[in-house]
């Protein structure tokens, strides 16, 4: 029987990817990036933040940073958070004040009649407080 010898082939380089798949898979590298961050701020939130203040103002809290932008930031009325949750506007106002008061959220801006809507920073945890 005469023996058949069999070839090997060298493998294939691997494929080119084109830019436009490079560039979308970098993209969508960065949003889980930015939703990773989101994630961390909501999920202090939930574990240590919350516990500080009463429901409303968690409600409120959670109306706020549905609205951060990208700066960190969020702008919305008091009436607009007020519409959301279905409660009274000065119930958002002192709830307000309550998380202000803890440091779950900084008043960047005040606003008001003729101003326009306030601007907050919103952080999830209470900063520890030193001796």
């Amino acid at each position: 029987m005469p023996s058949e010898s069999k070839q090997q082939l060298p493998p294939l380089p691997p494929p080119i990817e084109p830019p436009a798949k490079r560039e979308q898979r970098e993209s969508a590298a960065k949003g889980n990036r930015k939703a990773a961050g989101r994630f961390a701020v909501l999920n202090s939130f939930v574990d240590r933040g919350a516990r500080t203040v009463d429901t409303t103002a968690v409600a409120v809290w959670l109306v706020l940073y549905r609205e951060v932008q990208p700066d960190g930031t969020a702008t919305v009325s008091h009436a607009r958070i007020a519409e959301r949750l279905g409660v009274k506007r000065l119930t958002v106002t002192r709830a307000v004040g309550r998380l202000e008061s803890v440091g779950l959220v900084r008043v960047v801006r005040q606003g008001g009649w003729q101003r326009g809507p306030s601007t907050y920073r919103i952080r999830g945890s209470v900063k520890p407080r030193g001796p």
